[in-house]
């Protein structure tokens, strides 16, 4: 397995393992630290207010970012069962139990209710999807059913993708590339 840095706060210069499958493909620290920058200042985001679910998690590189920062719960969305061990053996490295909780599943096999029901405490949702670049028609699904799950509380939604898919979309608010990395953040409040 390789590894990965957690970049802010309470985890900072912290490794966590990445694994090393085809399907999946850590954030790079660069693309990683430029989308926490513009939360945190543009955004103004306080973590301690937000509930954070990091889809297709692989590492859960930025899941645990959130959690760094002050998120109170972070769900770990995976159907890889190589990415499932490394994200159990992540939140203990990094003492997180209390904080964390593993899904092991395909996404569109959750039920609203499932993820209704974590976010229940809070109004404020945070969700990552960086899905294999592959799996567009599932990324953009995905997309409007949590728009529509979450539709009484304040979301963010951050879509990392290999291409530029989303083009003068409702809520989007930020857009940037880095090479062949774009990231999109989608946001209702």
């Amino acid at each position: 397995m390789s590894k990965c840095r957690i970049i802010n706060s309470r985890f900072r210069r912290r490794f966590i393992k990445a694994p090393e499958t085809k399907t999946t493909r850590p954030t790079s620290d660069i693309v990683k630290q430029s989308l926490f920058n513009t939360l945190i200042h543009r955004f103004q985001i306080d973590f301690f207010e937000f509930c954070v679910f990091d889809c297709f998690a692989g590492s859960g590189s930025l899941g645990f970012e959130a959690i760094s920062l002050g998120c109170q719960l972070g769900i770990f969305i995976e159907k890889d069962s190589i990415a499932i061990n490394c994200l159990n053996e992540n939140v203990k490295i990094l003492g997180i139990e209390k904080f964390a909780k593993i899904k092991h599943s395909k996404i569109e096999q959750i039920s609203d209710k499932y993820f209704l029901n974590l976010s229940n405490q809070f109004k404020n949702i945070l969700v990552f999807m960086d899905p294999p670049y592959k799996e567009k028609n599932l990324l953009l699904t995905q997309f409007e059913r949590f728009k529509n799950i979450f539709a009484t509380k304040n979301w963010i939604i951050v879509i990392e993708t290999g291409e530029d898919l989303f083009k003068d979309t409702e809520f989007l608010v930020h857009k940037v590339n880095f090479g062949n990395t774009f990231i999109n953040v989608f946001k209702n409040f």
